[in-house]
């Protein structure tokens, strides 16, 4: 009744070849943008040939679900479908989530400000960049947590000693 895809996913493009799914509508959940530029080479040159399938992807999509308004806003991909985007949050159950007194706190008295990252560990989600913003300021703890193929790379620099006691990766946690 409904072909749901999440992209961006390789994969996904073999759906354009089936005949069998031209009379159903298409949903795409759009995860990120392909960021070909101050990417990786490799990427950049594979981009050049997934971008036409992408656009194929795209015009043929009902509607395309989004995270946030100002996610859609700066996606230069999505500029040109606006139009048939929705923007669907990605939302926590609150009833799962532990009380957290939200009273002010003194991070100038000695108490760190302890930030989280949580998610896949690619180049595009900006997480060396985080790390190297925690080198150059005081008082910040990071935790980061998930798993992906720039875990080895973000290992390295968390282990410079400005920031073993600082940054901790915590590797792939599940919901539970």
């Amino acid at each position: 009744d409904l072909v749901h895809v999440h992209v961006p996913n390789t994969s996904a493009l073999w759906l354009l070849r089936s005949p069998a799914l031209k009379e159903v509508p298409w949903l795409v959940q759009w995860h990120a943008d392909i960021l070909a530029e101050g990417g990786e080479a490799l990427l950049n040159l594979a981009y050049r040939a997934y971008q036409p399938l992408e656009r194929a992807l795209l015009r043929r999509a009902a509607a395309v679900l989004v995270a946030t308004e100002a996610y859609l806003a700066s996606s230069v991909t999505l500029r040109p479908w606006a139009g048939k985007c929705v923007v669907v949050p990605i939302g926590l159950d609150p009833a799962r989530l532990t009380e957290v007194d939200p009273g002010p706190r003194d991070f100038t008295a000695g108490g760190a400000l302890k930030v989280l990252f949580l998610g896949r560990l690619s180049y595009y989600k900006g997480v060396a960049d985080l790390i190297e913003a925690v080198r150059r300021t005081g008082g910040v703890e990071l935790i980061v947590a998930g798993s992906g193929d720039k875990q080895r790379q973000l290992a390295a620099l968390a282990a410079a000693p400005a920031l073993r006691s600082r940054v901790r990766l915590a590797g792939h946690v599940t919901d539970g």
